[in-house]
């Protein structure tokens, strides 16, 4: 089975401030058109969330409500603009494989550059991400217990 994998990002106008700008994974199955739609589990996880991240389950996308025109492979390449169910999606990064079978195809495979809000989006994540190990670690020291368990709630001093 082949895919294509592209890397992604669109504006969420709804996120939690420092979040609008959302990274995603778009898969696209060769061999019967389909295409999958994965947000990217970190952002999530900092914003609290415990999910998937799949926004969009396999099947093949119509380009507009109602449409019998669907998604094909000509429609995704690095720096392309996708509406995909209401999300405007930029792609701006392939792996290596999907880089390859654009080059052969004479399709645009460089990456583009991103906007800086996604690279702040990244390194709040990151810091968020270290900032709960560390006080996780911080807990199962102090307390003996693993973070997963429940604790006791705080006693009052007074």
């Amino acid at each position: 089975m082949q895919v294509l994998v592209f890397i992604g990002f669109y504006h969420e106008a709804r996120a939690p401030p420092g979040f609008e700008i959302r990274k995603v994974s778009l898969y696209y199955f060769i061999e019967d058109g389909s295409v999958r739609l994965c947000e990217d589990g970190r952002n999530l996880v900092s914003m609290g969330f415990v999910t998937n991240g799949e926004l969009v389950k396999r099947h093949k996308i119509p380009k507009t409500p109602n449409s019998t025109d669907f998604f094909t492979e000509i429609d995704f390449y690095c720096g392309a603009h996708v509406n995909i169910y209401g999300k405007k999606i930029t792609l701006f990064d392939c792996n290596s494989f999907t880089r390859l079978w654009l080059q052969q195809r004479g399709r645009p495979s460089d990456s583009i550059p991103i906007p800086d809000q996604y690279i702040h989006n990244l390194e709040v994540t990151r810091q968020k991400e270290f900032d709960t190990a560390e006080s996780h670690g911080r807990v199962a020291i102090m307390t003996g217990r693993s973070p997963s368990r429940s604790l006791p709630a705080p006693r009052r001093q007074g």
